[in-house]
């Protein structure tokens, strides 16, 4: 298990159901980093889900897990090192949501796919942004090894409002993209009461910079995907008419047949209509003979030559009077 390091795997679900994940072979990743791509649609809930069995050869470590979303932190969870044991025997972890704190109560906002808001403008945007426009459209899970140094205690912290307190750009220049196929966003749902928590002080081994291992999910549109060639456009579907027949199912036959009989009965108006001017043609010129369907056909007008009648008899006129 795990394509990064023996022992762990991290992955996205949504609807419970793992998402398939595809790999540019062209991605040049640094140490320690799996970069994978993800198919997201608005609106959907997502959770981070997480397993680490007994091959993990860290299991001496408190492991902290950080979920950045856009490259912002959004949640935090310590993996005591005593209970890796429990961690490897169920089937996985799931984190469903970011976390908070207040006035005595526990809350919550799940994890959800939302459209990207484009500024086609072309106004300039603040560099110093950069960074965080560059991150857009990437789940990072990043686990470093710990060590806890205070009791669990009462929250303090408020992952959400750190987090909304990042993201505050409705809309994202275009020209800061860079041509990038992004199409959505991380955004945080509903808030709703919460499952209860607690928070522990850590020092870090391995530096901020530096994590033990950092999964990569970068989510696009199924369209966005297709035009990077991770996923494969779908083929035009070949004309029942060109297909062998012993190909076709039963419901495919009969559609063909259906549609060979709607052929054959416009040829045959067709016909019937030819046959039908073809007689009134010859009506109409007087016409005696006969001809086929398809022969050429000329009309000439049969005049009538005037001739002048020449009588047999002789004619003659009497000049003596009586």
């Amino acid at each position: 298990m795990g394509d990064l390091m023996d022992g762990v795997d991290i992955h996205i679900r949504v609807n419970g159901q793992r998402l398939k994940e595809y790999v540019d072979e062209d991605d040049e990743n640094p140490p320690r980093t799996v970069v994978k791509y993800i198919v997201a649609e608005s609106g959907a809930h997502f959770t981070v889900a997480h397993k680490f069995d007994h091959s993990f050869k860290y299991q001496n470590y408190d492991i902290l897990l950080s979920v950045y979303l856009d490259g912002h932190r959004a949640y935090d969870a310590v993996l005591h090192k005593e209970d890796f044991h429990t961690y490897a025997e169920r089937p996985h972890g799931e984190i469903t949501a970011s976390r908070s704190f207040k006035d005595g109560r526990f809350w919550e906002r799940n994890f959800t796919f939302a459209e990207l808001v484009i500024d086609e403008s072309g106004e300039k945007f603040n560099a110093n942004k950069k960074k965080s426009i560059d991150a857009l459209g990437e789940i990072s899970v990043k686990l470093f090894r710990v060590k806890v140094t205070s009791k669990a205690e009462q929250p303090k912290g408020d992952e959400m409002k750190d987090f909304e307190k990042q993201k505050r750009d409705a809309k994202v220049p275009e020209k800061a993209l860079k041509g990038r196929a992004v199409s959505h966003q991380a955004k945080l749902g509903q808030l709703q009461a919460g499952r209860s928590y607690k928070s522990v002080t850590t020092h870090n081994i391995d530096p901020e910079h530096a994590p033990l291992a950092l999964y990569s999910f970068r989510y696009r549109s199924k369209e966005a995907l297709q035009s990077m060639y991770l996923i494969p456009r779908t083929p035009e579907p070949i004309p029942l008419e060109d297909r062998p027949i012993e190909d076709l199912t039963a419901e495919e036959m009969r559609e063909l047949l259906r549609r060979q009989k709607e052929q054959l009965d416009r040829a045959t108006t067709i016909k019937k209509e030819s046959r039908n001017e073809t007689t009134q043609l010859k009506r109409d010129s007087g016409y005696q003979g006969s001809w086929e369907d398809g022969d050429d056909l000329a009309i000439t007008e049969d005049r009538q030559a005037k001739r002048h009648k020449k009588n047999s008899e002789i004619e003659t006129v009497d000049l003596t009077g009586d």
